[in-house]
This record gives structure tokens, sequence and C-alpha cells, in this order.
């Protein structure tokens, strides 16, 4: 099997956020929803996207520091403006080279902690973070509006969509 680049990975489900951004109404975007604890995809999509944001300043700075999220109240709110930061994160990881090193924080219950690392495993950890969050809002969105159809794999963790193939195919 060929290894993919860490920014693949990143970029495919900054693709799937981007589907259901476009997919979805203001209204269906900023419902509060019983089923993810009363808070919103909007809330998700700002999530995600702010941890993606952490590692574009970070490569510029040499530090990711994931404490220092700005939570930024617009991305839950106006689903236009989270699109356009998804796009914009895509298009500023064009570049990226994995290989290089970074500082990262973050904050536990313990305190501010920094290691070293490097901008394919943030990537990487992006991507994986990013799919736990997918995987709700594909919930949300089959239980309120079952119409919507999301890619078959949107959501799913490349490795359980490899190993729900090799099931079929037994």
């Amino acid at each position: 099997m060929a290894e993919a680049a860490p920014h693949a990975g990143a970029l495919s489900v900054l693709e799937h956020l981007g589907i259901v951004l476009r997919t979805l109404s203001e209204d269906q975007y900023t419902l509060r929803m019983d089923l993810l604890g009363g808070h919103t995809i909007g809330q998700h999509a700002r999530h995600i996207l702010e941890f993606f944001e952490c590692i574009v300043t970070g490569v510029s700075q040499g530090t990711v520091d994931y404490a220092a999220r700005q939570r930024n109240g617009r991305l839950e709110s106006e689903k236009k403006f989270a699109l356009q930061m998804t796009d914009s994160i895509r298009l500023s990881m064009a570049d990226f080279n994995p290989n290089m090193s970074l500082e990262v924080i973050a904050e536990y219950s313990s305190g501010r902690m920094t290691c070293q690392s490097s901008l394919g495993r943030e990537l990487m950890f992006a991507h994986d973070h990013a799919i736990h969050h997918l995987a709700m809002l594909r919930m949300a969105v089959n239980h309120h509006w079952p119409e919507i159809d999301l890619p078959e794999h949107f959501g799913l963790a490349p490795s359980t969509l490899r190993y729900k193939r090799a099931q079929e195919n037994e």
C-alpha cells in the first residue's frame, strides 16, 4: 500500500466539512440539537476549523498553540464564513512540508504542556480529531434530515472504512 502525504487526510476531512457546509441551510447549521448535547453543527465546524487554523498559524511561527484557539463565534453562526475559512485553510496547506519541526502547546487539567512534534504529525492529529466530529455531524444530519445524502465514507476513519470493506468481501 502506498504511503499518503500527511496532509492528504487533512485535505479530505476539510473537503467533507465543505460538503456539509454547502449542503445545509443557515438554519440547519445553527440549530441546537439534543443529539449533540445542545450544540450546533456550526459549533462543531468551528471547533474543527480552529484546530487547523492553529496549525496554519503555527507553521509561520514554528509553534502550534492549541490552547490559544480564538473560538470565533462567526465560524459557528455564519456558514458562509466557515466555508471561506475551510477553503482558505485548504489553500494554505498546499506547500506544507510534513517534516517541518514544530513546538506544540496544549492545555490539560494539570496545566499547559509543551512538546516537540512535526507538521505531518499535527496534520495527522487534526485529521483524526476532525473525523471524530464529522462522525457526530453525520449522526445529527441523518437523524434530523434523512433526505440529505452524505458521502458513504463521511465521518468514517479510513481504517474503519477499510475494515468494513474487508468484512463485506469475506
